[in-house]
């Protein structure tokens, strides 16, 4: 991997897990802060582990998220 990439996925992760402190999604903040640990330092072998843990936590936060969004009630008027 080119060094610019990896400084860009780190940025990227950064911010991610910023985003994630933000609305509590621990989870997902602490998948970013341990594939961002990886990336920091290069180390190749662990990316593919970190990665898929990645996953899983921002598809446990969308189950979330639908989840909160099916209790809301229906109350806004219908836009014509």
């Amino acid at each position: 991997m080119l060094a610019n990439d990896w400084n860009t996925l780190s940025a990227c992760l950064h911010r991610l897990k910023g985003a994630a402190s933000l609305v509590d999604a621990v989870p997902l903040a602490k998948a970013c802060a341990a594939l961002d640990e990886s990336v920091r330092l290069e180390c190749v072998a662990s990316v593919p582990e970190r990665w898929l843990a990645l996953e899983a936590a921002m598809t446990g936060l969308r189950a979330d998220i639908e989840l909160q969004l099916v209790a809301v009630p229906d109350i806004a008027p219908a836009c014509d």
